[in-house]
């Protein structure tokens, strides 16, 4: 077998091998983070916050959640009366080097119900199909931020107003506070 060959031959046999360990390394990522969401979830009902979905599928780099009609997505039960968001798919994709930080998208758009309280009128926010899109940035102390652009949304309060975009940045901090 001439040289040139056997060093094509080895070579095929290095990328085989590195391309059958990045895919079983996605395997294992992919089951790590379906595990961890799950976990998420089951852990914020301690603190009244349901998160629900009907399918929830981990393909290469993205995380897809699909509701179904059923789909009540996000309701914190510690707010009363409680928000409640609802979003029909909604998908993430993040980078394998970089699993903290992810670029989110609500394809179908999404619904949120802001209940009244005292004297405040209810409030619903609606995002049409294909604009909602941002990043979501998970912090090492359990802290997350989610910065969101919107576009041809509509915000109901008692009048209907339309909005053709918004920028929307939720910080939220892990604050302990120590105990006496």
């Amino acid at each position: 077998m001439p040289r040139s060959r056997r060093f094509g031959l080895v070579v095929f046999a290095a990328r085989l091998v590195i391309m059958g360990a990045y895919t079983a390394y996605w395997f294992l990522v992919a089951r790590r983070i379906e595990t961890g969401i799950l976990h998420w979830a089951l852990s914020q009902r301690a603190d009244k916050i349901d998160a629900s979905w009907q399918k929830i599928r981990v393909s290469g780099r993205r995380v897809t959640f699909r509701g179904g009609r059923r789909f009540r997505g996000v309701r914190d039960g510690a707010v009363e009366p409680s928000p409640e968001f609802h979003i029909p798919v909604l998908s993430g994709t993040a980078r394998p080097w970089d699993l903290a930080d992810w670029q989110i998208a609500t394809p179908e758009g999404f619904a949120a119900d802001l209940a009244a309280a005292g004297r405040r009128s209810p409030a619903k926010l609606m995002a049409r199909t294909r604009t909602a899109e941002g990043l979501t940035s998970i912090d090492s102390d359990g802290g997350w931020k989610l910065s969101l652009d919107l576009k041809d949304v509509i915000v109901e309060g008692g009048a209907e107003i339309q909005v053709s975009s918004a920028r929307a940045t939720v910080n939220v901090t892990n604050s302990i506070s120590p105990r006496r």
